[in-house]
């Protein structure tokens, strides 16, 4: 896997020199003015790049899209000793300095050292497709696109961020600057860093900009829509390897557009799509994507996933990724990667719609019919008539009916249902007695998050998505995908996550967003406008790659997943196995909505404590 690292600060040469295994054996190490050093894995994707005259060096992770006008437009005024990414990037900081992040439509992580100016940059893409980890340990900076390098390099022990860990299971994922270790952070997605006189100061460069430009579902703007699509999955396509193209293909509207798009620009190639299956139909979606495969002409590989395999995978998962991953689709995203590297290098998938053309679920659908009743209205008369009405009906219903009384009534309430697994108490409840909640309660993180996306937009929807955005939850997704794809030899395209498509999505009027309470409702329009795939496929309802974990862990890995929890004696240092216990015994006890959520939860700690045990040993 491509990656770098480095440190500036030092005193001498012979101080870092020593500081990283093995370094004056490797290739591609830059010296920076005998105070540091780059370091990268060599090839055009990522490596080291140098201008003329050695002010600027750039170790560089990722792909920049529209590298080709980038080049065109420099190439008069600039010596490019060779085609390659790191070098462009130089040559590009000369002309516009930090401002040349906006110009770039790419996925990266970069490291920049500007001799002029006597300062280290470090920068990561728009959505954070790449990390980048730091830390500053006695004026020295120590940073790397791999979380356990820096840990090493600046002589810390595996020691874990205790707010960290409360993130990764209240919320499901660790947002920026945060790290599961102590003292180690990570750069924001769409932010850049300078550190200058042993100092860190980091600033955004890129953040959504609400304008209701677009105000009407016309047939102008879903051809905007459309052709925005064409050319962010066309600026992605390798000329090179134009004959062998893959996709993910899930069965539902995200990926099906994007390879019916793709197959538009290709329509002669070969096109190939893989899916993961499932054995619970309320998860399998094969033969909805066999059906799109099907209509596009598509050379489809798919493999039915048993629950019984995951256990021969576990130990390849957990080592994948600097940080626990407490996602459970993971599992799928494993499979569909591991049939795919088989085939071509490059693969595209319809990650990140939800976020950006404004997905929503079931439950903020009733909510938002529910709160159409005038608020005066329902509160003095529809709410009291249905708590008195639910007594009629059984405990179920009853604590439905309550539920929505509550969530109508704060839109806060309802970012949490949608965001928070577990409030301060229940944390508590399943920490040992030596790891008790000491610090910020998880539910004011994310009130934190909602005041920051509220100064942007007064609609729900944006400020959702603005969450999901720029708080862990989109990054944490794409760098699923991405991680695995890379361990597998793929190299990831995301066409929704272009700055182009972007832009057109936060200046479109919330009225548009969800309308007839249609999640992704101008997605839907485009497709049916276009033809792009079957009627039934774009009004049905997408699962993607998720899992039916709650049936798993009460059934085919029961006995090996709650023996390695509650008979591991690394689990009693942070969790309560008792309470562990009972956690999972009533995933087969609680109501359907529940179960699936305890289920993600036993998995998120699980694989926790796996990635513990693995890193625990490495260091």
């Amino acid at each position: 896997m491509n990656s770098f690292y480095g440190a500036y600060g030092y005193t001498g040469k012979e101080s870092f020199s020593t500081s990283l295994p093995n370094i004056s054996d490797r290739k591609s190490v830059c010296f920076i003015a005998d105070q540091g050093f780059l370091k990268s894995t060599s090839g055009k994707y990522s490596g080291i790049g140098i201008n003329e005259d050695n002010s600027v060096i750039v170790a560089f992770f990722g792909e920049i899209y529209n590298y080709k006008s980038l080049y065109r437009e420099l190439e008069d005024y600039h010596d490019f000793k060779k085609d390659s990414y790191p070098e462009l990037v130089t040559h590009l900081y000369e002309e516009y300095n930090t401002k040349m992040f906006g110009k770039i439509n790419g996925t990266f992580a970069l490291a920049l050292w500007d001799m002029t100016n006597k300062v280290i940059i470090l920068a990561r893409d728009i959505i954070g497709g790449k990390n980048i980890y730091y830390t500053v340990k006695n004026g020295t900076l120590i940073f790397s696109t791999e979380l356990f390098k820096v840990m090493k390099a600046a002589g810390y022990h595996l020691s874990i961020n205790n707010q960290a860990l409360d993130l990764y299971l209240s919320l499901g994922c660790i947002p920026s600057p945060v790290t599961i270790i102590n003292k180690i952070k990570k750069l924001s997605n769409a932010s850049f860093l300078i550190f200058k006189d042993k100092r860190t100061r980091e600033y955004e460069y890129w953040n959504p900009r609400y304008k209701d430009i677009y105000r009407d579902d016309s047939n102008a703007l879903l051809d905007k829509i459309y052709n925005t699509l064409y050319d962010s999955i066309k600026i992605r396509i390798k000329n090179s390897l134009i004959e062998d193209t893959s996709s993910f293909l899930s069965g539902g509207l995200d990926s099906g557009l994007i390879t019916s798009i793709l197959r538009r620009i290709l329509p002669e190639e070969k096109i190939n799509a893989f899916t993961i299956g499932f054995n619970y139909e309320e998860y399998n979606e094969l033969s909805s994507a066999m059906r799109v495969a099907e209509y596009l002409k598509l050379n489809h590989t798919y493999k039915i996933l048993e629950g019984n395999e995951i256990l021969n995978m576990g130990p390849k998962l957990y080592k994948i990724f600097d940080e626990p991953m407490f996602d459970d689709s993971a599992i799928a995203t494993f499979y569909a990667t591991k049939i795919a590297s088989k085939s071509p290098f490059y693969i595209f998938s319809g990650e990140a719609s939800d976020t950006i053309f404004y997905g929503v679920n079931d439950i903020e659908k009733i909510v938002f019919l529910y709160n159409r009743i005038p608020v005066t209205l329902r509160k003095k008369l529809v709410n009291p008539l249905s708590l008195k009405i639910s007594n009629l009906f059984d405990i179920d219903t009853r604590r439905k009916i309550k539920k929505l009384i509550n969530l109508s009534d704060s839109e806060f309430n309802l970012i949490k249902e949608n965001y928070l697994l577990l409030n301060a108490e229940e944390l508590s409840r399943i920490y040992s007695s030596n790891h008790l909640l000491k610090h910020e309660d998880p539910e004011n993180a994310l009130l934190k998050m909602y005041t920051n996306a509220k100064k942007l937009s007064s609609d729900y929807i944006d400020i959702r998505h603005y969450i999901t955005f720029k708080y862990g939850h989109l990054e944490n997704a794409i760098i699923k995908v991405d991680k695995m794809c890379s361990k597998m030899g793929l190299s990831l395209r995301l066409p929704f996550t272009d700055p182009r498509v972007l832009d057109l999505s936060f200046n479109i009027s919330p009225s548009l967003k969800i309308k007839r309470f249609l999640s992704k409702y101008l997605l839907k329009k485009m497709a049916l406008k276009y033809d792009l795939l079957p009627k039934h496929i774009i009004k049905r309802k997408k699962h993607g790659f998720g899992t039916p974990i709650e049936f798993w862990l009460t059934k085919e890995l029961k006995k090996e997943i709650s023996a390695e929890l509650l008979n591991n004696p690394n689990t009693t240092k942070f969790f309560d196995t008792k309470q562990i216990e009972k956690l999972y015994n009533s995933i087969g006890e609680v109501s359907y909505e529940k179960r699936h959520r305890k289920a993600r939860l036993i998995w998120g700690i699980y694989m926790f404590m796996k990635w513990y045990e693995y890193y625990s040993n490495l260091s």
